[in-house]
């Protein structure tokens, strides 16, 4: 987490005091009532998430872990959460109206600008496929940016039942009922991995998503406070308020909060990457599937640890 914790400071985020999620655990049994079909809890996901396209909205970032003398703390910073579906993100981490953070994607590709440092402005490219844990830990994040739109559980899902796709009631960990568990194959760049999604029995809501890498390394998000989606007079509860992310490799978590989302029409420069770099003046946009610059991250984290 070095870069994001230290771009954060850098930002002079105010200071706020969180503690870590929680949900009151307790002995829960598994309902003998047959599991609801993939094609029932299919048809209520697609009706929510129908109209989430494009996705505007206000957002907050909150990051608690510990710093470099083992103190506790968190930070929040400000900024906008922009989405076209599938693949398409832009994340802006901003302050007094000026942005110091950049996080996007597109079909093929992932982009971080380091723009705290006004003289020295610096911008970090990859493809997708070739995302790692390497890559995961300079950038500071516990999960792919493209993975944030997984997160977020507002693309559709297939309507008639996939194969090696599961569905069975489960008891997640922090929960004191059982909820539906949904678990679907992912592929990811290291390997085939795992989905899990664990869903409300009454409304069919995702509540948590946890995806699995090919080593059983997990991230986790919660999805809370759901909010109403306005279209053309109709509401829709599509959008979480709130994700509280972790990871199996990941010493703190990350809260996103979504405020005031809309449909809104989205200028296709917020997802051009070369464009968006002439326009924040970015001096060097860094490959990082090259590899020298894998070989002189790993050096450079191997100095510092």
């Amino acid at each position: 987490m070095r870069r994001w914790l230290l771009l954060v400071l850098a930002l002079g985020a105010c200071v706020i005091c969180f503690g870590c999620a929680s949900r009151p655990a307790g002995p829960a049994a598994i309902p003998a009532a047959e599991v609801p079909s993939y094609e029932t809890i299919a048809a209520a996901w697609n009706a929510r998430v129908e109209n989430v396209e494009p996705l505007w909205a206000r957002s907050t970032v909150v990051f608690e872990g510990r710093d470099a003398e083992g103190s506790d703390f968190s930070q929040l910073v400000e900024g906008h959460l922009q989405v076209i579906r599938p693949d398409r993100l832009a994340l802006s981490l901003d302050k007094l109206g000026d942005t110091y953070v950049y996080i996007g994607t597109d079909e093929s590709s992932y982009w971080w600008f380091d723009l705290v440092d006004r003289d020295n402005r610096l911008g970090f490219i990859g493809r997708h496929e070739s995302f790692d844990g390497d890559i995961a830990r300079e950038l500071g994040l516990p999960v792919e940016p493209r993975d944030l739109i997984a997160l977020l559980a507002i693309r559709p899902i297939a309507e008639t039942m996939p194969e090696d796709v599961v569905v069975r009631w489960s008891v997640p960990e922090g929960f004191d009922r059982a909820l539906i568990e949904v678990v679907e194959p992912r592929a990811t760049p290291s390997g085939p991995g795992q989905r899990r999604i664990y869903l409300d029995p009454d409304w069919y809501r995702p509540l948590r998503i946890v995806l699995v890498g090919p080593d059983g390394g997990t991230v986790s998000a919660d999805l809370e406070r759901y909010l109403d989606y306005e279209r053309a007079g109709i509401n829709h509860l599509a959008v979480p308020g709130r994700l509280i992310i972790t990871g199996s490799s990941f010493d703190g978590l990350i809260r996103i909060g979504l405020y005031e989302p809309q449909r809104r029409e989205i200028n296709p420069l917020v997802f051009d990457v070369r464009r968006l770099a002439q326009r924040f003046r970015v001096g060097e946009l860094i490959d990082l599937d090259d590899p020298g610059v894998r070989r002189r991250l790993r050096e450079a984290r191997a100095e510092l640890d």
